[in-house]
């Protein structure tokens, strides 16, 4: 009966340490997602031609892609949408870029994506 109890008494201090240790990181992230660190990615855009729609098109997706990618992980887990602050970042990231190339088609074809997605 002894190593019994003390099979259990070991499990649940397994489980505590496995808790607090699970908090911490999760307020780590937290912390993390609060203050995201600048990050700079370069976009190829010497094969493109901003004088056509469909190489617009094709920036804009980069951007897309790029600011997904520094924004990094998203830390909501068991689901497929992205999180508020993930969210938050891409849109910033994205309309920065722009703001950056400083293309009035680019400028455009951003306020036409944004207008459809509601944000």
């Amino acid at each position: 009966m002894k190593s019994n109890s003390i099979t259990n008494y070991i499990g649940t201090g397994m489980l505590a340490l496995c808790a607090t240790v699970g908090q911490a990181w999760m307020v780590s992230a937290a912390r993390a997602a609060e203050a995201p660190a600048q990050r700079s990615i370069h976009i190829s855009v010497s094969d493109l031609d901003l004088a056509k729609s469909t190489d617009v098109a094709t920036l804009y997706e980069r951007i897309k892609i790029a600011a997904n990618n520094a924004c990094g992980p998203d830390f909501v887990t068991g689901s497929r949408l992205a999180s508020a602050s993930k969210t938050q970042c891409v849109a910033q990231a994205v309309d920065g870029a722009v703001v950056q190339i400083n293309n009035p088609r680019l400028s455009a074809y951003h306020r036409q994506e944004t207008t459809k997605a509601g944000v």
